[in-house]
């Protein structure tokens, strides 16, 4: 559901688990361009970009179309990235060749629930569409007064004038 999660399956990436007072790896400073995410990559902090555009803000990937993770040197070598590495994410955007819809619940222990969808609609085919993603989430603890709560939505709009020219507009919230 976020990007240390997907890390975890990750080679040569290693997660900042972080300690009581919430220094991992020694150094708190060490992350500051990763935000509320911090990981390293062979070693180097990393960074996360969301359609090319460096990101600092945790995420969460229920409107990520793709995820892709470049290790060193390549990450820097085409737009602004850190040299550790960089989790370049794709945001979804609205399609004009079909519809699609999908919901998901997910229930867990300490009161855990998730709630998600995915739909998009075409409004002219092959020419113009729209697309809504959102997410609900509620999650508590067995410490006390500590929570999760997830509420985000995402739109976009798709126009395709030309076969090989597009247009799209997204919004988050």
């Amino acid at each position: 559901t976020n990007v240390n999660e997907m890390l975890a399956y990750a080679a040569n990436a290693e997660l900042n688990a972080g300690d009581s007072e919430g220094s991992g790896f020694n150094n708190p400073r060490d992350f500051s361009s990763a935000g509320g995410e911090p990981f390293r990559i062979r070693g180097i902090p990393g960074g996360v970009s969301t359609d090319y555009v460096e990101n600092s803000a945790p995420q969460d990937l229920y409107n990520v179309e793709r995820a892709e993770v470049a290790s060193g040197p390549n990450s820097i070598l085409f737009g602004s990235g850190d040299a550790g590495g960089l989790v370049s994410l794709t945001s979804k955007k609205a399609q004009v060749n079909r519809n699609r819809y999908s919901a998901s619940a997910v229930f867990g222990s300490w009161a855990y629930e998730r709630y998600s969808t995915d739909l998009n609609q075409v409004i002219v085919p092959k020419t113009l569409a729209v697309r809504f993603n959102g997410i609900y989430g509620n999650q508590k603890s067995w410490r006390k007064y500590e929570f999760n709560d997830t509420k985000r939505a995402t739109g976009s709009v798709t126009y395709k004038p030309f076969a090989k020219t597009s247009i799209s507009f997204n919004y988050e919230d």
